[in-house]
C-alpha cells in the first residue's frame, strides 16, 4: 500500500519514475532497473528487473536474379547472413509461406517470373526481406515439320517448312553447319540430304527433328547382267521382247515420274541348262525325300548322291544334284572307372562325337574337375540334332596310408639318433623333408644328426599314389661329451669286448695305443673301427696289461677333443 519508486542505478540515486508501471528506454543493450516501496518514510529493499533490447539484424545479402529456359538445370539461390542469424526463404511478399532455411535454396522449376524473399532471424528479431527473382521462359513449340523431295531434273528445289510459335529459324545440315536463317521457317532451293532446324523465341530454343530431302530426279545409267534359256523370250526394261538364241546386249531408255531419263543396259547370256548342287545332312537311319523329283529314301545308313533332271517353264533343263551325308547318332564315353586318393582333385573327360554335353553336376564343359571325399558316380549326357546319349563313370575313393614316425626325441648337440617310420599298409614308400642332417631321405630308418632343433615331415605313398604324413621333432639340448673306458676284456663273452671312444659323430679321428715300453701297438683314423685287444700290424693278441692311449678328434659340428690316459686289458 506504499509508494513505488523506479531507479536505473544500483545505488538508488537516479530516480527515473514512480508508480506501478514504468516504460524502459528503447535502446539496444541491457539495462537493470530497481523498484522500491516507501511506507511512512521507510523504504523497502530494491527489486531488480533486467531489460535486454536486441538489435534488428540487417537484411541479408541475397544473390543475383537469374533467367533460364524450361528444362535447364537451375542453380540454387544464395544469401549471406550479416549478423550470424538464421536465413529463412519465402515465396510470398507477406512472408507467410516458408519454403526453406539456410544459405541456399532451390527455386521452383515453373514457367514465369517468381520473386523469392529471404530474411535473417536473430533471437526474436527478424530483418527486412531481400529478394531474388528467378525467371523461367518456356521453349518454343514446333507443331509441324515438312520436307519435300527434289522434283526438278536440273535445279535443286527441295524445301523444308517449320510451323512454330518461335520468332526466328536457323537451318543446319547433317554436319551441323548453319545453312540459312529466317523468321518464317520456310527454306527453299535445297539439295538432297539431311537437315534440322533450331527455333528461337528470343529467349529459348528448340531443336527440330532430322528431315531428309531425297533426290528422285537424278538420271542414272546402270548395267544388268542376266541369263536366259536358249529359245526363251526375254523382256527388257522398256518392255520390248526378244527370242534368245545367243548372247545379246540391249539399252533401254526410261523416264521417271518427274520426267528425267535413265539408261539401263542389259547384257543377256544364253544358257542351255542349269545345275544345282545341294548339300544336306540327315540323322543316321532317317528318311529322306528328294527336293528334285521327290524320290523317297528310307532308313538311310550311309552317304549317297541323287540326281534329278527337271524342265522349267522357260524351257531350260535344271539338273539338281543332292549330296546327302549321314550325321551319326550321338555317342559319349567317360572312360573306365578310376580309383583316386581322398580329397584328390580328379579331371574327368567326356569324349562326345557331337552336340552339347551336360553333367549331373550341371557343368556343360567337356571336362570337369572334382574333389573326391567318398565313392562317387558321375554321368554326362550329350544331346545333338540326332538324339541323346549318356555314359557313367565310378570314382572309387582310397584313404591315405597311416604313417607313424614315433615320438619326439631329445639329444645333445653333436650326437646322432636313429629315426624310424612305420605304416600298417604294405608297399608304402617314404620320403623325409627336409633331407638335412639325414643319412638318407627315402628310407624308413635314417640316422639324424642335426645342429639345432628341427622338425621332420615324413610322407608315405601307397601303391595307389595316396600320401599320408607324420612329423617328429628332434630337440637339441646341451652339448655332447665323450667317454673313454679305462678297462675292457676282449675274451669273446660278448660283454665289454672292445675299446672305443663313446661320443658324437666324427669328421676327423685318430686313436693311438702304446705298450708300457712306448711301442705303438694300435693306430686307427676310422671312427667306426674299434680295438679288440690285438696288435694292429700282426694281429697277435696283446697280453693282459695296462696300455697308454692318445686320442684326438673333431666332431661333425667342429668340436675338438684331445684325451690321453690308461686302459687296462684283462682277459
Amino acid at each position: 500500500g506504499g509508494t513505488l519508486t523506479w531507479y536505473d542505478d544500483a545505488g538508488l540515486t537516479n530516480v527515473v519514475g514512480g508508480g506501478t508501471t514504468y516504460s524502459p528506454n528503447n535502446t539496444v543493450g541491457t539495462t537493470i532497473y530497481y523498484v522500491t516501496e516507501t511506507v511512512a518514510g521507510c523504504e523497502s529493499p530494491a527489486t531488480a528487473i533486467t531489460i535486454t533490447i536486441n538489435p534488428i539484424p540487417a537484411a541479408p545479402a541475397a544473390g543475383t536474379d537469374a533467367t533460364y529456359c524450361l528444362g535447364d538445370a537451375l542453380a540454387d539461390m544464395t544469401a549471406t547472413a550479416g549478423s550470424g542469424g538464421t536465413l529463412n526463404w519465402y515465396d510470398d511478399a507477406g512472408l507467410m509461406n516458408n519454403i526453406g532455411t539456410g544459405t541456399t535454396q532451390a527455386p521452383n522449376n515453373t514457367v514465369g517470373a517468381t520473386t523469392y524473399y529471404v530474411t535473417e532471424s536473430l533471437g526474436a528479431c527478424v530483418s527486412t526481406a531481400s529478394t531474388v527473382t528467378i525467371t523461367i521462359n518456356d521453349a518454343p513449340t514446333i507443331t509441324s515439320e515438312v520436307a519435300t523431295d527434289l522434283t526438278d531434273c536440273v535445279t535443286p528445289n527441295g524445301t523444308i517448312t517449320i510451323t512454330s510459335n518461335g520468332t526466328s529459324y536457323e537451318l543446319f545440315d547433317s554436319g551441323n553447319n548453319s545453312i540459312a536463317t529466317n523468321a518464317t521457317g520456310a527454306f527453299t532451293g535445297l539439295g538432297a540430304g539431311d537437315y534440322y532446324v533450331v527455333v528461337s523465341d528470343g529467349n529459348c530454343t528448340t531443336t527440330g527433328s532430322t528431315l531428309t530431302i531425297n533426290d528422285v530426279t537424278a538420271s542414272t545409267s546402270s548395267t544388268q547382267n542376266v541369263q536366259a534359256c536358249n529359245g526363251s523370250t526375254y523382256t527388257f526394261a522398256d518392255g520390248s521382247q526378244q527370242t534368245i538364241t545367243g548372247n545379246t546386249s540391249y539399252v533401254s531408255t526410261l523416264t521417271n515420274a518427274v520426267g528425267c531419263d535413265s539408261l539401263v543396259t542389259e547384257n543377256v547370256t544364253m544358257v542351255q541348262s542349269t545345275t544345282t548342287i545341294i548339300d544336306t545332312a540327315i540323322c543316321e537311319g532317317g528318311n529322306y525325300t528328294s527336293v528334285g523329283d521327290a524320290a523317297n529314301f528310307v532308313n538311310v545308313l550311309a552317304d549317297f548322291q541323287h540326281t534329278s533332271t527337271l524342265t522349267g517353264a522357260s524351257g531350260c533343263d535344271s539338273i539338281i544334284i543332292e549330296n546327302v551325308s549321314i550325321i551319326p547318332l550321338a555317342t559319349i564315353d567317360l572312360g573306365s572307372d578310376i580309383t583316386v586318393c581322398f580329397g584328390e582333385a580328379v579331371t574327368i573327360t567326356a569324349s562326345a562325337n557331337t552336340g552339347s554335353i551336360l553333367w549331373n553336376t550341371g557343368d556343360t564343359t567337356s571336362t570337369i574337375t572334382v574333389n573326391v571325399t567318398q565313392d562317387s558316380v558321375f554321368y554326362a549326357t550329350v544331346t545333338s540334332t540326332c538324339g541323346t546319349a549318356t555314359d557313367t563313370i565310378n570314382i572309387n575313393m582310397s584313404l591315405p596310408p597311416d604313417v607313424d614316425a614315433g615320438s619326439n626325441l631329445t639329444i645333445p648337440l653333436g650326437m646322432e639318433t636313429d629315426l624310424e617310420v612305420t605304416s600298417s599298409v604294405p608297399g608304402v614308400t617314404f620320403e623325409w623333408m627336409p633331407g638335412t642332417y639325414l643319412s638318407c631321405d627315402d628310407c624308413p630308418n635314417p640316422t639324424a644328426g642335426p645342429l639345432g632343433t628341427i622338425t621332420y615331415v615324413v610322407s608315405g605313398t601307397d601303391e595307389n599314389g595316396c600320401v599320408g604324413y607324420d612329423t617328429i621333432t628332434v630337440v637339441i639340448d646341451g652339448e655332447v661329451s665323450i667317454y673313454i673306458p679305462n678297462i675292457f676284456s676282449p675274451n669273446g663273452d660278448g660283454e665289454n669286448d672292445i675299446f672305443k671312444v663313446y661320443g658324437p659323430a666324427w669328421k676327423h679321428y685318430r686313436m693311438e695305443i702304446y705298450n708300457r715300453w712306448g711301442g705303438l701297438i694300435y693306430l686307427s683314423e676310422d671312427p667306426n673301427q674299434e680295438w679288440d685287444g690285438t696288435h694292429y700290424k700282426n694281429g697277435e693278441e696283446c697280453p693282459q696289461a695296462v696300455f697308454v692311449y692318445k686320442f684326438w678328434g673333431v666332431s661333425t659340428i667342429g668340436m675338438t677333443f684331445e684325451r690321453a690316459g690308461n686302459v687296462m686289458l684283462t682277459r
